[in-house]
């Protein structure tokens, strides 16, 4: 049975009132008052007990064992995206390859990305699908942009960008792309070792964008004729490299960020 404590004031304020309210002398009182509180302590726990006993196990936790390798020899594995079929794709950063892991185990290089030029942090980076089509975020010898390319099971077309200038340098490149519920590609980008850029209306470098699949500005950016979604504050991230949404039940579409805006994930 569960354990019932009272304290001192309790019980004395207790022994003190106990005749008048219950009619009874104070140690009957106390009496009963004790057994109502382990009645319902003991109820409590086993009501506990039986809800834990039938309650499925929760999502997302491991059934079993520690982590396990299901890809090897990835050279600088950065970005990872899933296909229709639940099969993946993973960018290695420094090599611009995708790999397709079919499944566990069975990886397979289904072609470089055109146009990578890797150094320091950046690279081939993000990865991003909706239904065949693949996004990547990919540094090149002029900027950081966002490309599209085709997957047909075992190799990709040729990259077409759909964002360019986005400010690239050795650190602080970003990279990370995601669609959002509302179905808009959000961007992170970094500020290439330049805080300033975060602050700069004008620069791509130190935000989140926004934009649609073809690469246009949404009409409900804040500034339309901007991707920018986020940033330009003093407390603007310089370096953004994730972005996660709570499960679709409960969110619709993310708001525009008020003034100012919140610091993004690092």
């Amino acid at each position: 049975m569960a354990d019932v404590t009272v304290d001192k004031t309790q019980f004395l304020r207790l022994r003190r009132h106990a005749a008048a309210d219950c009619g009874y002398p104070w140690w009957v009182a106390t009496t009963r008052w004790l057994v109502k509180r382990a009645a319902i302590a003991f109820g409590s726990a086993l009501m506990l007990l039986v809800a834990c006993a039938n309650d499925p196990e929760s999502l997302g936790q491991p059934t079993s064992g520690g982590p396990g390798a299901i890809a090897a020899n990835l050279d600088v594995p950065w970005g990872i995206a899933f296909l229709p079929d639940g099969s993946a794709l993973i960018a290695e950063r420094d090599s611009g390859a995708i790999q397709h892991m079919a499944q566990p185990g069975v990886v397979t290089n289904v072609g470089a990305v055109a146009g990578v030029a890797a150094r320091g942090e950046g690279g081939l980076l993000g990865l991003a699908t909706a239904g065949q089509t693949v996004f990547a975020y990919l540094t090149t010898a002029q900027d950081n942009r966002v490309v599209t390319m085709r997957f047909d099971g075992s190799s990709l077309t040729e990259p077409s960008p759909i964002l360019t200038g986005i400010p690239a340098g050795s650190i602080h490149d970003g990279g990370r792309i995601a669609f959002g519920p509302d179905g808009k590609l959000y961007v992170a980008t970094g500020e290439t070792g330049n805080p300033a850029l975060a602050q700069d209306r004008s620069s791509l470098g130190g935000k989140i964008l926004r934009v649609n699949r073809d690469g246009s500005v949404p009409s409900d950016n804040p500034d339309p004729t901007s991707p920018v979604w986020s940033g330009t504050t003093p407390r603007s991230s310089t370096r953004p490299t994730a972005t996660a949404w709570p499960p679709r039940s409960q969110c619709s579409r993310p708001s525009p960020p008020s003034s100012p805006s919140p610091r993004p994930t690092r």
